[in-house]
């Protein structure tokens, strides 16, 4: 059994994590403290898997000079549809000729079990800033991005602003989940908490979402001003305080266990007062 480590006693804290939701609360037990685990988010393959087929076809069809995975969940989908697509040879192909960028860890781990070369890793904390810094001395015309659920328009202008074309591969996308009704009961009971833990901004404009359509943003914001908030990275930071939500916490490593571990260090030095 891991051992305790404490600073969380006493201290509910929600957790919008839906994929890893089971290794962030046992964080939080491991810190004494009580997860309240309200999924708010889903990946879902695209509305319309054509144009995944189209895009990934044409990246298979005229190659590209860098390739930019942004998420292990993306890169492991473009895998999969190229084997059932029968191009998962040919995209072997056109990553061994391209410059291979990822964003993080997450894409690192996959493209290595997938025995996929990487020529460049975004530094921390893994935005899109960092991943044009990564590729900042190379030359390039066309470039293909694994999307990450959504549109990157930094990055996409970033890649632009250089003078390249820009393919872009929508592999998946972030949906509601299927049952919202957890997330209405956080939204009516934020009292019976004391923090909230952010890892995605989807996560934050899902629960929005839910409010919005109950009439109850107001709400919702005024009981998250009451939580003491922390957020993974600069990206869910950013989103938290677009809606008026101060973040006390952001870790110096964009991971859920520093951020975990610098919540419970928060509490414990505010007792310690």
């Amino acid at each position: 059994m891991a051992e305790a480590l404490g600073g969380l006693e006493g201290k509910t804290v929600v957790l919008l994590e839906a994929r890893r939701s089971r290794e962030i609360a046992d964080l939080v037990r491991r810190y004494g403290g009580e997860p309240w685990s309200v999924p708010a988010m889903r990946e879902t393959p695209p509305d319309d898997r054509s144009e995944s087929v189209a895009k990934l076809r044409q990246l298979c069809s005229d190659g590209t000079d860098v390739v930019i995975f942004l998420t292990g969940v993306g890169a492991r989908a473009m895998f999969d549809l190229a084997a059932q697509l029968e191009l998962e040879a040919r995209l072997r192909e056109v990553l061994a000729a391209a410059l291979v960028a990822i964003r993080g860890p997450k894409p690192q781990a996959v493209l290595r079990d997938l025995g996929i070369r990487i020529d460049r890793a975004a530094a921390e904390p893994n935005t899109s800033r960092e991943v044009l810094a990564s590729l900042q001395g190379d030359s390039f015309s066309r470039v293909a991005v694994q999307l990450y659920g959504g549109p990157d328009l930094e990055l996409r202008q970033g890649l632009e602003e250089r003078g390249a074309g820009v393919l872009e591969l929508p592999l998946y996308r972030w949906a509601l989940p299927d049952d919202v009704g957890p997330m209405a009961e956080l939204i009516d009971h934020l009292d019976r908490a004391q923090a909230l833990a952010v890892t995605s901004v989807t996560q934050v404009n899902n629960l929005y979402s839910v409010a919005e359509a109950a009439g109850k943003t107001d709400q919702l914001t005024a009981g998250l001003r009451k939580l003491t908030v922390a957020a993974v990275g600069p990206v869910a930071a950013a989103g938290l305080r677009r809606r008026g939500i101060e973040v006390a916490v952001q870790p110096e490593h964009p991971h859920m266990g520093p951020m975990i571990r610098d919540l419970a260090r928060y509490f414990g030095s505010r007792a310690a007062e």
